[in-house]
């Protein structure tokens, strides 16, 4: 994965190593939160909603302190005049309600069956969102080493899926004397 993703960043016409730098940052944190999700919830014993409550209880102070005070986009938002107009405000209703119900199915994914399905489900998330960003976005050149990283990329990230898979399952199979099935 780690190769395909280099290459196919090598192949970019419009690099930015800030925009690589906050990829960079959010993939390792949502691999944190994934784990830490399941642990958890096996530690604690609480449900899929309850983690995601106290999760939301401890993040909205901490997002709203950075809005408010770091960011600089209270007054920006505030003087927005699409701020009242109806149509702006049932979408982003629509869109919150969409975050709210994306979130709610990853706490449960995780929670009811592990973060390696999580992360198979986010291959196929990642194959869909990478076909339509080059499909309908303009910015990106395609070239046969382009396609060829992003194929060894997404390879990567498959085979990885299907061998995490297939050990939780010898391991299932296996016992719980049995470490992965050997």
């Amino acid at each position: 994965m780690v190769v395909g993703a280099v290459a196919a960043g090598a192949t970019d016409l419009t690099f930015s190593a800030p925009g690589y730098a906050w990829v960079a940052v959010c993939v390792v944190s949502t691999a944190a939160y994934l784990i830490l999700i399941r642990a958890l919830k096996d530690k604690t014993g609480l449900s899929p909603n309850a983690l995601l409550m106290y999760n939301n209880l401890i993040a909205a102070p901490l997002m709203a302190a950075y809005f408010l005070f770091i960011s600089g986009e209270v007054g920006p938002v505030l003087a927005a005049p699409q701020l009242r107009d109806p149509t702006f405000l049932a979408f982003l209703l629509l869109s919150t309600s969409q975050a709210f119900l994306l979130n709610l199915c990853i706490f449960w994914c995780t929670t009811v069956n592990s973060p390696l399905a999580t992360t198979v489900t986010g291959q196929v998330k990642d194959i869909a969102t990478t076909t339509l960003g080059l499909v309908l976005f303009g910015d990106v050149v395609l070239s046969g080493r382009n396609l060829a990283a992003l194929s060894v990329g997404l390879m990567g990230g498959i085979s990885y899926a299907a061998v995490g898979y297939m050990e939780s399952t010898r391991a299932a199979v296996g016992g719980p004397g049995r470490k992965g099935g050997k």
